[in-house]
């Protein structure tokens, strides 16, 4: 397993007081959303923490949609910093955003064995997000998977960072 670090400095430029941070992603694209999410104005790295309170590529997918209602929902970001994210971001996000997502509701389109297992990992106490995500993940890497019990074991390897 690898874990993808970015590093930054937090504190006043002008008093010349920067203390260093470092932060760890588990997967490539958190880490390179996070980079271009905290180069928008009025976004820091505390900021864009506390704002991903959903998957990435869901969020990178609401920007490339220009969904700035979802955007504001999001811990820390109101109607105006999401119109701005927009703005800022819109079309540097398609690498990142989710391929063919189709938003129902909130949801993304799963077959029946991933819905029965996105239900059984949302009652043993998981986000519903992070359960969409690992089973989207899971889908890419392992498409053949037919049960819902199958399911379920790869999504945990993909939360675990035991992909393959």
């Amino acid at each position: 397993m690898t874990l993808n670090t970015t590093e930054f400095f937090e504190g006043s430029h002008t008093s010349g007081h920067l203390v260093p941070r470092m932060l760890g992603f588990l997967h490539e694209e958190d880490r390179l959303f996070f980079s271009r999410f905290v180069n928008v104005k009025g976004i820091g790295p505390r900021k864009a923490l506390k704002a991903l309170a959903e998957p990435v590529r869901r969020i990178a997918s609401w920007i490339e949609a220009g969904d700035s209602k979802a955007l504001a929902r999001l811990p820390g970001i109101g109607k105006r910093t999401a119109d701005l994210i927009i703005a800022s971001l819109k079309g540097k996000m398609n690498d990142l955003a989710l391929p063919g997502e189709s938003e129902v509701k909130g949801t993304v389109e799963l077959t029946q064995a991933q819905c029965d297992a996105r239900e059984i990992l949302v009652a043993w106490g998981d986000p519903r997000g992070d359960a969409d995500r690992w089973l989207q993940r899971s889908a890419q890497l392992y498409p053949e998977t037919q049960s819902a019990d199958e399911w379920v074991r790869l999504a945990y390897r993909v939360k675990s960072g035991v992909e393959r």
